[in-house]
């Protein structure tokens, strides 16, 4: 996740029979897949980045791949750069 979120160039294996996604969840998971982030064997992820070894920026920047990424991102990694000040806030509420 913190990866995606820094926009670095990521490959994951995701089994789903080691970790199974959630029914709601499944198509953000669907979209990864597509764009060459998530791969369900460690087989065809190393396929993949054979092909893309000679530009792995040039299929990073892919604007389809992007817009998955954000959307990943902004569903279930999302980075608020205000978060210190409202956990600060949360926690002097707490009190």
């Amino acid at each position: 996740l913190e990866a995606l979120c820094l926009n670095f160039p990521t490959v994951a294996i995701l089994d789903p029979a080691m970790s199974p996604v959630r029914a709601e969840v499944q198509e953000a998971f669907d979209a990864l897949e597509r764009v060459g982030i998530v791969f369900r064997t460690p087989e065809a992820a190393a396929e993949f980045v054979a092909t893309i070894f000679g530009d792995p920026t040039g299929w990073w920047k892919n604007p389809e791949l992007q817009a998955a990424r954000k959307s990943f991102v902004s569903r279930f990694a999302r980075r608020d750069p205000m978060f210190i000040k409202k956990l600060s806030e949360f926690l002097s509420i707490t009190r």
